[in-house]
């Protein structure tokens, strides 16, 4: 299929004749790849976003906590797109053992520092605002915890020399918090609406769920031949299966937290985005969660494709969705192939602890066309 928007941030689809023939039944399936973006995943089209937000506030900082492929997608946009903001990424206490750790410093045209600030987290979670009003008391060294380590003064001296005021600041982390009322930008992506028309089946990873949400957001302006929409994730998201329920058929599903092999697609706990995803949910919505066991064998399968178009990259993250399609998650019959472990929410119900979990099978018609979305990103 032809690009249709010229666009370093569009992603690319094309046919796979290998993963045709291996799931059989007539059935085609294309992949949606945004790995060869400008930013290696699909977070460049976040990035915009949330930097636009930043501009029209005449905000001079944006600040981000990410695990990796957001921040990396707002450095490339920032400094490609020619914004005058200084990105600040925020990272998981577990990713760096210093409090606080300055990469990749460069100089613009205009000889401003700018770029690869990144900060460890401390404990908890920041809800809305709370990150902003973190990072003022950091900046106004009333951090004491932070006083100490020896990068602390580089990051003043960075930031007192850029000619940038960081009390001007703004949290994109979450478009739902900053942007409530407003679409997703994923949902007006042309490769993206032309999918919801072109598809039977659509196969999207699900984090934080803006991405998801846009899936969503274009299928319902569809008045008719809506596409079957699959939400993919790992056990240790909140909308998973496993954090939902503690056991499904006597067998116990909640584990102890840890970091799973699709490990961008792993959030403490439930947000706006998850909400609003689960409340737009209908009947022709999809859940599915997967553990790690068959997040490895998607990774692999992925593999077989680079073999038809070698410039795709991929990550267990990025390739999750195939692993619903593997053979021990599927069964053949007559009237399609029924994916096992797919679940919904009550649709009668607009919150989602309100809403009833329910076990719904999901049968792919023979010679049905599906889309499997490789979002890339970073290892």
């Amino acid at each position: 299929m032809k690009r249709l928007e010229k666009s370093l941030d569009s992603p690319e689809i094309f046919p796979s004749k290998i993963l045709s023939k291996k799931i059989g039944r007539g059935i085609k399936i294309d992949i949606m790849d945004f790995s060869q973006t400008r930013t290696g995943s699909h977070k460049g089209i976040k990035a915009r976003h949330g930097l636009d937000y930043v501009n029209k506030k005449g905000g001079d900082y944006a600040l981000i906590i990410t695990s990796g492929n957001a921040g990396h997608a707002f450095d490339i946009v920032s400094r490609d797109d020619g914004y005058d903001i200084q990105v600040v990424k925020f990272v998981n206490k577990n990713v760096m053992r210093k409090p606080i750790n300055i990469t990749n410093l460069g100089q613009d045209r205009s000889g401003k520092d700018k770029y690869g600030i990144t900060i460890r987290l401390p404990k908890g979670w920041f809800t809305p605002k709370k990150l902003e009003r973190f990072w003022k008391r950091l900046i106004q060294e009333k951090k004491k915890e932070y006083r100490d380590n020896k990068e602390f003064g580089n990051l003043l001296n960075i930031i007192n020399g850029n000619g940038l005021n960081p009390l001007n600041a703004f949290d994109v982390t979450n478009i739902r918090n900053y942007d409530k009322k407003g679409k997703s930008p994923y949902s007006s992506i042309p490769e993206i609406k032309h999918a919801v028309r072109e598809y039977d089946y659509i196969f999207s990873s699900l984090g934080s769920a803006e991405f998801f949400a846009g899936w969503q957001e274009a299928a319902n302006r569809l008045w008719f031949s809506k596409p079957v929409l699959v939400a993919v994730t790992s056990y240790e998201n909140p909308v998973s299966l496993a954090q939902q329920k503690k056991s499904v058929n006597g067998v116990r599903l909640r584990k102890k937290h840890r970091k799973s092999h699709a490990d961008k697609l792993d959030t403490p706990k439930i947000g706006d985005e998850h909400r609003r995803s689960v409340a737009m949910a209908d009947e022709r919505t999809y859940f599915c969660s997967l553990p790690d066991r068959l997040i490895d064998k998607a990774y692999k399968s992925m593999g077989l494709v680079r073999r038809e178009h070698p410039d795709l990259r991929t990550t267990p993250t990025g390739s999750i969705c195939l692993g619903v399609l593997n053979k021990e998650y599927v069964e053949y019959l007559d009237r399609g192939i029924r994916v096992m472990g797919t679940y919904g929410f009550d649709v009668k119900c607009n919150e989602i602890c309100k809403k009833e979990l329910v076990m719904k099978p999901l049968i792919i018609k023979p010679r049905s066309k599906v889309l499997i979305v490789n979002t890339g990103g970073l290892n």
